[in-house]
């Protein structure tokens, strides 16, 4: 005997093993030869009793595939173990392709169940020559058998299906169902008379037809369908406006022309008061669509009826809103609310439209926002603002700088947006002004992104000046807002920021250079792994981290013994995430050093890199005196172990 013989033989043998690792891996070494008798032994083993050998001996045949792996799978459709059967179909699902002959043979089997299975393997496969096959099998006895040939011609696309889908409509609810999803995959709409006649059916069979006609995008469809927007069943009335939608995206105004655009807008409004919240905001997205300026005090209608927390239908409205894309509307809408005072309800009702007018109104409406900037309740005043900056269109208006003077933040806020928005310097000189005088912060920085927002030239030099006040928060907003303004003389102010007397601007100005992305010579940041503020100190990790590469390697180790435990973890994090030999052989002669801070740090570095190696070093930790210790390397154990199953 061959020395291939006695291997292969060998393999047989391990079949019969009782451990079921060693009959996976001989399957394996089996899914090799292809001749009959090597693929009718691994076909048995679906009936393994392990599952874990069972699912080795399909993925093995799958990966065999051929006739002969198909014919020695089939039989295993009439097992009585639903496993076994459900891995024979995955197994011919998969290689099936080859052998369509054998596959509709089965077709005719005596058991329903095994026709079934033959049928679906059939439009998974989307096997074209089974047309013929596929349509006989529409008559079959078994309604199962039926319904799966109907799903499976829908699969396989074949035009000619269509006259025998439509025939099945006469047939049993199941099996009409499964004739209108095929019907629906096919998207020939030639059949939506079919269809439409099939919105009289029963409960799924109605749903169906309704869904495949929103597929099909037939207009002969809106009118039918508009007939059961008054169903008492909200599921059907929901489908109803989704499928509406389908229909007529894109094409809004010209269908609801055909159809009557007061009849069709009726219809959407009647279901925007709908009580099941899909239809109510599908039939929001068709007003948006549709895009008629009368239906904008619906839209503010149904804006009161929203629970303030819930953004998600908000935005939906602010959607439609912009959808429709009537300044007029919207302002008259703001002109017939009592704007001073305001109830909490109508306050909020007008900032989503001043929010809205901002976006979709010209400069030609800024006047009505600026003249009643002072005469509205405070609570709009903001709102109105932001309005105006977005419509002022580079005007710098003496409204809008009084109102850098007004007692509330908020509005102070909006009065630094608004006059950012200018983009010229005439805005410069009140937006320094204010900022030398602001008192809180949050005001300050919004100010100075205004500040940069000008984009100006005079912008630029102020930034620098202000850099030179003796307010650390000023030096602070500052390069904020030199960061914005991305200029190269931007970049020179924050790296002079690093040196800055004040730890929150030197803090400041580093996490600003990591968020830009700034190219920086490690040697400059070493003074700042020094800092005497941790936050300093941790934030410069980050930066150093960012740059990558062995060049962080040096000051990140050095890290690692840094007296504040934030500092050494985010050392540590950072050496495990750039990884590699050379961090590794660091990593383990650090577990050598008399440092314990040093030694935590360099475990919990190298259970990040999730490197297996390390398991032996932190082995020989676990007993160690210190308990920080002992336990850090417990946990990274653990997981460095769970990684490696």
């Amino acid at each position: 005997m061959s020395n291939s013989s006695d291997e292969m033989k060998k393999y047989l043998d391990m079949l019969a093993d009782e451990d079921g690792s060693v009959r996976r891996e001989a399957l394996l070494f089996l899914g090799n030869y292809k001749d009959p008798e090597t693929i009718r032994v691994i076909a048995e083993k679906l009936k393994d009793p392990s599952p874990g050998v069972q699912q080795t001996a399909a993925d093995t045949l799958i990966r065999i595939s051929g006739k002969e792996a198909v014919k020695n799978t089939i039989p295993f459709l009439k097992d009585e173990s639903p496993s076994v059967r459900n891995l024979a179909v995955e197994v011919l699902e998969s290689i099936g392709g080859c052998a369509v002959d054998m596959i509709m043979a089965i077709t005719t089997d005596a058991d329903p169940d095994v026709r079934k299975f033959a049928i679906d393997i059939l439009g998974v496969i989307k096997a074209d020559n089974a047309h013929n096959t596929l349509t006989s099998l529409l008559s079959d006895e078994n309604p199962n058998v039926r319904a799966a040939a109907a799903e499976a011609l829908g699969k396989v696309g074949d035009r000619r299906a269509v006259e025998p889908l439509v025939n099945l409509l006469a047939d049993e609810e199941w099996v009409r169902f499964s004739a209108i999803e095929a019907l629906s995959d096919l998207g020939d709409k030639a059949v939506a008379p079919a269809l439409i006649k099939a919105l009289d059916d029963g409960d799924a069979v109605q749903c169906g037809a309704i869904e495949a006609l929103g597929n099909l995008r037939d207009e002969s469809a809106v009118v039918p369908l508009l007939s059961l927007v008054r169903s008492e069943d909200s599921k059907v009335r929901s489908l109803v406006v989704a499928a509406l939608m389908e229909i007529t995206e894109g094409n809004e105004g010209e269908i609801a022309e055909k159809v009557g655009r007061g009849r069709f807008l009726q219809y959407l409004t009647d279901a925007m008061s709908d009580t099941d919240d899909t239809v109510r905001m599908s039939a929001l997205k068709g007003i948006g669509q549709v895009a008629d300026p009368a239906s904008v005090p619906v839209v503010v209608s149904f804006l009161r009826d929203i629970c303030p927390e819930d953004e998600d239908s908000i935005e939906a409205v602010r959607e439609a809103l912009e959808s429709i894309n009537s300044p007029d509307a919207v302002v008259e809408e703001l002109r017939k609310m009592k704007l001073y005072p305001v109830t909490d309800e109508d306050s909020r009702i007008a900032v989503e439209l001043a929010g809205v007018a901002g976006r979709i109104c010209d400069s030609g409406m800024a006047s009505f926002f600026e003249d009643e900037l002072f005469n509205v309740d405070i609570s709009l005043r903001a709102p109105f603002l932001r309005a105006l900056g977005d419509l002022s269109s580079g005007v710098c208006l003496d409204s809008v700088v009084e109102a850098l003077h007004d007692s509330s933040g908020d509005v102070r806020k909006a009065a630094a947006y608004a006059l950012g928005k200018v983009r010229d310097s005439c805005a410069v000189a009140p937006l320094l002004d204010a900022i030398r005088r602001e008192k809180f912060l949050d005001v300050k920085e919004e100010i100075a992104l205004a500040l940069a927002a000008t984009g100006c030239e005079e912008s630029q030099k102020a930034i620098k000046k202000l850099y030179e006040n003796e307010d650390a928060t000023l030096r602070e907003v500052a390069i904020k807002s030199a960061a914005l303004a991305s200029g190269e003389t931007d970049t020179a102010l924050i790296e002079e920021a690093l040196k800055d007397a004040d730890w929150a601007v030197r803090r400041t100005a580093v996490n600003l250079m990591n968020m830009l992305g700034f190219e920086m010579d490690v040697v400059k940041l070493m003074p700042l792994l020094d800092d005497e503020n941790d936050q300093v100190r941790s934030a410069t990790i980050t930066l150093v981290a960012s740059l990558g590469g062995e060049r962080s390697v040096v000051p990140l180790v050095r890290a690692m013994s840094d007296d504040n435990m934030m500092v050494r973890f985010r050392a540590a994090e950072a050496l495990g995430g750039i990884g590699g030999r050379k961090v590794y052989d660091i990593l383990v002669d650090i577990l050598g050093h008399e440092n314990v801070l040093e030694k935590i740090g360099a475990v919990k570095a190298l259970e990040i890199m999730k490197d297996e190696r390390a398991i032996l070093e932190i082995e020989k930790l676990v007993d160690s005196e210190d308990t920080i210790l002992r336990d850090v390397a417990r946990e990274a154990l653990n997981s460095l172990k769970s990684e490696s199953i």
